[in-house]
């Protein structure tokens, strides 16, 4: 139906009407969109981290461990004004 979608919720499938964003709102989306990325990021390079720390990493990990470093900063870098956000890492 123009202009309208369907959202599920708890009773079932809901016909809604398509919201307009303020760029008020639209920017708190993607800060909160950001912080998720980069607490998935740290939950990743955390482990990894300390095995590499420890000496105990293996070639993968390590390349791993780069792969979601470098994601991080350029998670942490985008303009949650004009988001544009780096592909993941491909997991293993």
């Amino acid at each position: 139906v123009d202009g309208k979608y369907i959202e599920h919720r708890k009773g079932g499938p809901v016909l809604v009407e398509h919201r307009e964003y303020t760029p008020e709102e639209l920017v708190a989306q993607a800060e909160s969109r950001k912080a998720e990325l980069l607490a998935e990021a740290e939950s990743v390079i955390a482990p990894l981290a300390r095995a590499v720390k420890l000496k105990m990493a293996t070639d993968e990990e390590i390349k791993r461990l780069e792969a979601w470093e470098l994601y991080s900063v350029l998670v942490n870098r985008v303009d949650t004004s004009n988001p544009d956000w780096p592909d993941k890492p491909v997991s293993q």
